[in-house]
């Protein structure tokens, strides 16, 4: 079963190289239109010839063994992208850093890589509800129809996915279902993880119908390795009330949200974080 994939190439879901950049050849025609166009992606402003230069024959040292063709081809491939590139492991970042520096600086206007901004305590201790002071109105509560709130999780032991296998897909699905099974049956968090590969034709389509679970379908994340392997690895955890819901290797390893009827932010915001915790601890 594709699960929504078309036989043999299908754009939206496979890899495929600019011709250039799977020659590790740098596209220069494309990078200077797309330069002088009324938009340019952060990708085609930083990647200019000198920093091809430097990097095209470097590879990165963490898993995934990342190149500079394999991260900037969603922008050559769809130069109306806004950042229009992505990193294969954790290790890009700095291997490539006078690529990928500008380009996160760019993105996060006033943040410097150099100076950095160093992160308190561990992540759920930074998402502690307790720091929020204050409450909504019940006015303000009342003119919101729905609220919903996520994060996004990549465990450092495993490759980013643009550059993952089937196999570090598998086993990341196969590390988060050991967490949900260990969630106590008795708690709000307890509920079902559904794997694309495992589940009926007519539970997926409900799934989907409902607006939990992902299809994939993207070319410019198909262009970056997002959706390789399609549709191993996948699924989409949902606990018994359908509040708390996680993307499993949708794009980044883990999505993670919570979501209700209503205007009561703190309380979602709080169920959040609660799940949030729950999988570091099980992680």
């Amino acid at each position: 079963m594709l699960f929504g994939k078309k036989p043999g190439y299908d754009p939206d879901y496979d890899l495929k190289l600019e011709e250039s950049l799977a020659e590790n050849k740098y596209p220069a025609e494309k990078m200077a239109a797309a330069r002088a166009a009324e938009h340019t992606s952060l990708c085609a402003q930083v990647c200019t010839p000198e920093v091809w230069d430097k990097y095209k024959d470097v590879v990165s040292s963490g898993p995934a063994k990342w190149t500079l063709a394999r991260a900037i081809n969603t922008g050559v491939m769809y130069p109306d992208s806004f950042v229009g590139c992505h990193a294969g492991d954790r290790e890009s970042y700095d291997d490539f850093k006078d690529f990928f520096y500008p380009v996160i600086e760019k993105y996060h206007t006033g943040f410097s890589m150099k100076e950095g901004s160093p992160p308190q305590g561990t992540p759920s201790e930074r998402m502690d509800p307790a720091r929020i002071t204050v409450d909504l109105s019940d006015s303000a509560k009342g003119k919101i129809a729905s609220t919903r709130i996520r994060i996004a999780r990549n465990l450092s032991m495993f490759p980013l996915n643009p550059g993952g296998s089937r196999e570090s897909r598998e086993q990341v699905a196969g590390l988060m279902a050991k967490v949900y099974a260990r969630i106590p049956a008795d708690s709000d968090l307890a509920g079902e993880f559904f794997l694309h590969t495992d589940i009926s034709e007519a539970k997926r389509q409900e799934l989907i119908d409902d607006h939990f679970l992902f299809r994939g379908k993207d070319r410019m994340q198909a262009a970056s390795g997002y959706h390789q392997y399609w549709p191993h690895g996948r699924g989409v955890y949902l606990n018994r009330a359908k509040t708390f819901i996680n993307w499993v290797n949708e794009g980044d390893h883990l999505r993670i949200i919570s979501m209700e009827m209503g205007g009561d932010v703190k309380a979602v915001f709080e169920r959040l974080s609660a799940g949030a915790k729950v999988i570091e601890e099980g992680v």
